[in-house]
This record gives C-alpha cells, sequence and structure tokens, in this order.
C-alpha cells in the first residue's frame, strides 16, 4: 500500500477522470459529499457537498463534468459537477430515483439508470450533457443495476437483475 487519504464517513463507490488524474470517492459526510481526489499527489484535494446520497457517478472526460446520481429513495436529483471549479454548476430533475450514470464521451450524453422499489419496470433517462436537459427516456427491465456504453456501436448496455437479461439502447 502507499498511502491512506482520509476522505469522510463511509465512502463508497469511486469514479476517475484519467485526464485530469482526479479521483472521485462518495461519502456520506453531512448528507452526501463527493470527496476529490489529487492523484498525482494522493491527498484530498477538496470536498464538494449538497449532493445526497450519490449512487454510481460517471465522469466524460471530455467535458470535465462529473454527473451525480442521488440515489436516496425517492430523489429525482443527478448533479452536474464542474471538474475544474470543484462544485455543482446543474442538477437535472429526472423523476425517478437515479442509481447509475453512463457517460458517452463521443455523444456528450449521459443515460441515468433509474429504479423505484416495485415499479414495473426501470427507466434510462438520457440527458444531453450540453444542455444537461432530458432528450428521452427508454424503459428498460426492472432492478437494473449496472451498465456500460459502447463507444463503437454507440449502443448503451444494462443490467435487469429481476429479468435475468440485459437491455440494449441506441445512444443516438
Amino acid at each position: 500500500m502507499i498511502k491512506t487519504i482520509t476522505v469522510g464517513k463511509m465512502p463508497d463507490s469511486l469514479a476517475i477522470n484519467l485526464r485530469t488524474n482526479r479521483i472521485y470517492a462518495v461519502t456520506s459526510t453531512a448528507g452526501g459529499t463527493v470527496a476529490v481526489i489529487d492523484g498525482r499527489r494522493n491527498r484530498l484535494h477538496k470536498v464538494i457537498s449538497g449532493v445526497g446520497a450519490v449512487g454510481a457517478m460517471g465522469v466524460n472526460p471530455v467535458t470535465n463534468r462529473i454527473y451525480a446520481p442521488d440515489d436516496t429513495t425517492g430523489s429525482r436529483n443527478v448533479s452536474v459537477i464542474n471538474g475544474a471549479a470543484n462544485k455543482v454548476i446543474a442538477t437535472v430533475v429526472d423523476g425517478e430515483s437515479p442509481r447509475l450514470a453512463i457517460v458517452s464521451r463521443k455523444l456528450n450524453r449521459i443515460f441515468v439508470v433509474t429504479s423505484e422499489e416495485d415499479a414495473p419496470a426501470g427507466h434510462v433517462v438520457v440527458i444531453d450533457g450540453v444542455n444537461n436537459r432530458i432528450i428521452a427516456t427508454v424503459r428498460v427491465g426492472r432492478d437494473t443495476s449496472s451498465g456500460v456504453v459502447n463507444e463503437r456501436n454507440n449502443r448503451v448496455y444494462v443490467t435487469n437483475q429481476d429479468g435475468s437479461t440485459v437491455s440494449v439502447i441506441s445512444g443516438k
């Protein structure tokens, strides 16, 4: 081990911007924060508050934006963080409980996986990274828990645990 970095209470998911060498760690400190780690020096750079109980974040290294879905039960927010200023610059209200942000840097679109308990299906909300507005909502299977973007064919793949399936979405 090289070093231990104190970031806050109960650190959970991580995201990284390889272009800026910054690592983003979700914590449960003070109602939800994102700790920004300087990957070159391996030290805490800044703590961003007011983001709620963030699920799995997505990073667009081209625009240096971090998308932090608040997966608190009943939340409807995805915080958009400016990676240069390390502050929340927008909040997208998506209408459901966001859990995971998947970023297509090629299309500058963010695919936010949502899931509400006992809902008949999950959804993927598509956000335009230029203006942070929702441009589509796609119905997928129940209990969606992970996803990836294939930049070669502009497809998004999300798992549906309840149905033992993977949904394939056109990224265009």
